[in-house]
């Protein structure tokens, strides 16, 4: 997220701050929008980003925001999945505006009841290496027949399907030898 990386043309995904920032200053006052959210990764604030993520908030405090930011996971707002992100909210006002984010709740619904019972082949993984993998999994107990997993390449363990894993931008790529966590369900046994 490095100020000076993105001002030298080594923009990173966060760069996308200073990409405002600049917008910003070409903006008089009186155009500014009077809210702002971002959402991003904790690592955001992280020791190794919070001089910029400081940096930040200064500028849009000098433009006369208040912002207020903290970290929440899906998991903990009706959601079945862990997803932590950060949320700052800043708001345009000339006097002090308060913002309280929203308390946790209740999760009433789990990842398996969004599953579907039937689901099209093309959905299934096929590659030589995925099911060697999976079978694999399926016989020494990791995975059940009836759940999902979490798959890590340190450790395997077996979730059930109740909350998932966070997605990343490469999951679509699927298992290989670089997969780090993946959600995944097995298919169900057909009884006649």
């Amino acid at each position: 997220m490095s100020k000076e990386e993105w001002e030298n043309g080594e923009s990173t995904r966060s760069g996308l701050l200073w990409e405002v920032e600049r917008i910003f200053k070409e903006l008089p006052d009186n155009e500014l929008p009077q809210v702002l959210l971002m959402e991003n990764v904790p690592q955001v604030h992280s020791d190794q980003n919070e001089r910029d993520f400081n940096a930040w908030l200064d500028y849009l405090k000098s433009r006369g925001y208040f912002s207020f930011w903290e970290d929440l996971n899906a998991k903990d707002y009706g959601i079945p999945q862990n997803r932590d992100r950060c949320f700052c909210v800043s708001i345009l006002a000339e006097e002090y505006t308060d913002f309280i984010f929203p308390k946790p709740i209740k999760l009433e619904k789990v990842m398996r009841d969004f599953l579907e019972d039937e689901v099209d082949e093309k959905y299934y993984l096929k590659s030589p290496k995925a099911k060697e993998l999976i079978d694999k999994l399926v016989a020494d107990g990791t995975l059940l027949q009836e759940g999902g997993g979490y798959l890590n390449y340190k450790k395997i363990e077996q979730t059930g399907t109740e909350i998932a894993k966070t997605l990343c931008a490469r999951d679509y790529k699927g298992y290989g030898t670089g997969w780090d966590t993946m959600n995944g369900v097995l298919q169900k046994k057909k009884t006649n």
